[in-house]
């Protein structure tokens, strides 16, 4: 494919119901070009047969067709583009860089994108955060490096896992950090959450920060008060906890010692009436189940009637996983180096797309855009930005 006719698939790409596509086509590949610049992700050698940018353009297809890397390297070449690795040779450039390296080269992007949302002014004032974990589906043995065990779903009990810190504001929902989760042992998740939380600390000014239930633990509450950050996750019904439900008045707050061998921590407890028809009620019985969580804020009594209202914000997390899978190139690859790449490279490009919405409505794109860019549109630009910029110019 010549370079003109690659321009012309840039000038001519369609955003649906936008104004100025190619101006706004046209900053969608400066903001990626200025910020994922191929030589942080890959180390290539002078006398290498393939530029980092040649790399990239396979990753980036596959991310764009959700695909995997063998079929998105095959699909470039069917397309008529030269210089187009195949499957091996991209995971082996991958390949060369160990954990610790690959999660501090993303963390300079990572860096790089929330300076510029801070230059935007997106990252002003309080933001409410959510931490949880997403599971990556793994059919291969139980014993293979960083893979966990996880309830059975489409034909599997094991899977990659990570854990993320995630702003739940509208607008501006930047995936902050992202890193392996080897267990979920109590403690192993407290030295995550705290490594989250500290990294989130230096990028915005944290408001509260909402968890799942998986994380209702001595070792991660304790470590929450320590650092004094303001929590909400739902709370695990003890025999005690439940025997306390059924006596209180809801909706009702109770402090309460959690234990845990010969660890303990006081915690606050807010009973309140669940959304939800109890289990063990019929058909014909209104009664629902009453909904406990665990806290450190001071709430007023409005507050805490609508607990499960200001809790939905945590479901923000969930739409960014989502969002996520969306740009996530696909691998079948044991090696964890591999998955870790893929899975950071996914929340990069997402994070980016937030970033580029965001901007539409500031000042400089307000007379050119008036809805949002769906993430196929933005990945098709990026895809063929990659395509059309010499390695030079990157």
């Amino acid at each position: 494919m010549t370079e003109k006719t690659k321009q012309k698939k840039l000038d001519d790409f369609c955003f649906s119901n936008h104004e100025n596509k190619k101006v706004i086509g046209s900053k969608i590949g400066h903001a990626f070009k200025s910020i994922i610049n191929p030589s942080i992700l890959f180390t290539m050698k002078h006398n290498c047969l393939y530029s980092d940018r040649d790399i990239l353009h396979v990753v980036m297809r596959g991310a764009l067709t959700n695909n995997f890397i063998e079929n998105a390297s095959e699909s470039l070449i069917l397309d008529g583009y030269s210089n187009v690795p195949n499957g091996d040779t991209v995971r082996y450039h991958i390949k060369k860089n160990d954990i610790d390296e690959i999660l501090k080269r993303f963390t300079f992007l990572f860096d790089s994108i929330f300076r510029e949302a801070k230059k935007q002014g997106l990252l002003n004032g309080k933001v409410d955060l959510a931490i949880d974990w997403t599971s990556v589906k793994f059919y291969g043995k139980r014993d293979t490096k960083m893979v966990v065990g996880t309830k059975a779903e489409r034909g599997t009990t094991k899977a990659f896992q990570f854990a993320t810190v995630t702003i739940v504001e509208k607008n501006k929902r930047f995936v902050l950090r992202a890193l392996p989760l080897e267990s979920r042992d109590s403690e192993h998740l407290k030295a995550v959450v705290e490594n989250l939380l500290n990294y989130a600390k230096t990028k915005v000014k944290i408001n509260r920060v909402f968890f799942d239930r998986g994380f209702y633990s001595v070792a991660i509450i304790s470590t929450l008060k320590k650092m004094d950050i303001q929590f909400l996750m739902p709370a695990k019904k003890s025999k005690n906890i439940k025997k306390m439900a059924e006596k209180v008045k809801l909706p009702a707050t109770r402090l309460y010692r959690l234990k845990s061998k010969n660890k303990g921590t006081l915690v606050k407890l807010i009973f309140v009436e669940s959304d939800k028809r109890s289990k063990n009620n019929s058909q014909t019985n209104d009664e629902k189940e009453i909904g406990v969580f665990a806290t450190n804020m001071s709430l007023g009594p409005d507050e805490i009637k609508d607990l499960y209202l200001l809790y939905s914000k945590r479901w923000g997390i969930e739409t960014s996983y989502r969002m996520c899978n969306i740009f996530r190139t696909k691998t079948a690859a044991i090696d964890y180096r591999i998955r870790l790449f893929l899975f950071l490279f996914s929340i990069i490009l997402y994070n980016l797309w937030v970033l580029i919405n965001a901007c539409i409505f500031t000042d400089t794109f307000k007379q050119q855009s008036k809805g949002q860019i769906t993430a196929i549109s933005f990945l098709s630009i990026v895809v063929i930005t990659v395509a059309c910029s010499p390695a030079a110019n990157f």
